[in-house]
């Protein structure tokens, strides 16, 4: 009896040493696929909060007048007619007193 339990017990322990030699590269390509899969869904989220900014934004430019005059100005030296603009060099001193 004790020798049949030996058997028994080498007998699955050869078992699972095959199913473990057999299903390794499967285990390994599944964790691969699952980090995949996790990379892609943070980027998903990621994509729909930069959309959501991106509408707002669009929502501000098209109910805002004042907000897309600002976003010329400083963007495009925008100027309206009879304004009068000055550039100022960067690294030029100014020769008005502080």
């Amino acid at each position: 009896m004790k020798k049949r339990k030996k058997y028994l017990g080498f007998k699955y322990l050869v078992l699972f040493g095959i199913f473990l030699i057999v299903s390794s590269p499967r285990i390994g390509s599944l964790i691969r696929h699952r980090r995949i899969l996790n990379f892609y869904l943070s980027e998903v989220r990621r994509m729909e909060k930069e959309n959501e900014k991106l509408k707002d934004y669009l929502e501000h430019l098209k109910n805002d007048p004042f907000y897309v005059e600002k976003i010329l100005r400083e963007k495009y030296n925008y100027m309206q007619p009879g304004e009068v603009g000055i550039i100022f060099e960067e690294g030029e001193q100014s020769n008005v007193p502080h």
